[in-house]
């Protein structure tokens, strides 16, 4: 990475498409750049994992600036992901359109800070206690992931959320909890059907 130890690694994993926003990545990148030159504090270099049709636009992006977004290609191993997601000081989530949203749970799952949109799917399980949200444009994701790092104390607490946030959201659990609301209409059904 040709980093120093005043690098500090940011990852986005997902698909290099328009509908997931990664021109905000670069727009945040911009910024983030243009404080390192003027405040003399982080050197901040953001991991790509993915692959998609913007793959080849992110690649010039990058080259302009300085080497600062290094693309890493299709993650095949979840081993890789865990040790990327294990290695990294923040990740990004820049889709304020993402219905769900997987990734961004994994990420707190492992107890990566998360900085992502205060719109969107990610709203169902993200907050302002497990969470750094902003709105969908350069500056204001990159004055979160400043206020990410830079408060110990505020990330510690976040951190620890999110992780109670992901685990809360483990498959056995919603398969559970999803299961219970079939039951649910069936003893309802059953009961109309009783009564008729």
């Amino acid at each position: 990475m040709g980093g120093s130890d005043r690098t500090r690694l940011l990852l986005y994993a997902g698909r290099l498409s328009l509908e997931k926003k990664i021109r905000l990545l670069v727009d945040m990148m911009l910024v983030l750049l243009n404080a390192d030159a003027t405040r003399q504090a982080q050197d901040y270099r953001l991991l790509v994992a993915g692959r998609g049709p913007l793959e080849q636009w992110l690649q010039e992006q990058a080259q302009h600036l300085s080497g600062r977004i290094v693309l890493l290609g299709h993650l095949a191993s979840r081993k890789a992901l865990a040790e990327l997601l294990a290695n990294a000081d923040a990740f990004i989530h820049p889709n304020p359109r993402e219905p769900f949203g997987i990734t961004p749970l994994e990420a707190m799952c492992s107890e990566l800070p998360l900085v992502a949109p205060l719109k969107g799917g990610v709203m169902d399980y993200c907050s302002a206690q497990n969470a750094w949200l902003a709105e969908p444009d350069g500056p204001s994701f990159a004055a979160s992931l400043h206020a990410c790092l830079d408060d110990q104390v505020t990330r510690a607490a976040r951190v620890i959320e999110g992780r109670r946030t992901a685990l809360a959201h483990d498959w056995d659990e919603i398969a559970g909890r999803f299961l219970d609301t079939y039951d649910s209409f069936y003893r309802s059904h059953r009961a109309e059907q009783t009564l008729a």
